[in-house]
């Protein structure tokens, strides 16, 4: 399912850029390709089946730090 979410951004993409193409071959004043970001996308495609796996490390990495701290001021 994600695979076919990555594959319709990779279409859209290529629609952007031979639209772009064409605006620059019929002659106009601006066009700018930064607007058109492909990352933005994907990270929301990832956040959306991905959602859970970032926040178990996250919180996972703090619970090692706080025990880190724990330990170090036990010790004193």
């Amino acid at each position: 399912m994600e695979g076919l979410h990555y594959r319709q951004i990779d279409f859209r993409e290529n629609l952007s850029e031979l639209a772009m193409e064409m605006r620059y071959t019929m002659n106009a004043k601006r066009a700018s390709a930064n607007k058109l970001s492909k990352r933005k996308d994907r990270n929301k495609v990832k956040q959306a089946f991905h959602a859970n796996d970032d926040k178990q490390t996250a919180n996972s990495s703090l619970a090692e730090r706080l025990q880190k701290v724990n330990d170090h001021f036990m010790n004193r």
